[in-house]
């Protein structure tokens, strides 16, 4: 991803930005192939990222990375898990 489109939003601001986090639903989650999730960094960096849905357990969701991270030390196709709370888009 080129970094030109990269937007920058300050971890204060993020729920302006993205006023869904946390609120979807296991049905509506089920029914899609790629959610937009909140990672934080131990440094307490943030950034927002797509993950293409492997299976979903438990107010969970188990995936793979769909971006190339510009902060965090993980890479497109890394396997994470999102607590429902971490979702911010679906699509």
């Amino acid at each position: 991803m080129s970094q030109e489109r990269i937007e920058l939003i300050c971890k204060c601001c993020a729920g302006e930005k993205f006023h869904n986090r946390g609120k979807f639903t296991r049905k509506e989650i089920e029914n899609v192939e790629s959610v937009k999730a909140w990672f934080e960094g131990e440094d307490g960096s943030v950034e927002h990222m797509w993950v293409l849905i492997h299976f979903v357990e438990n107010q969970m969701v188990y995936g793979e990375l769909n971006n190339d991270p510009v902060l965090l030390d993980l890479k497109c196709g890394d396997k994470v898990t999102i607590p429902f709370s971490d979702i911010e888009e679906i699509m």
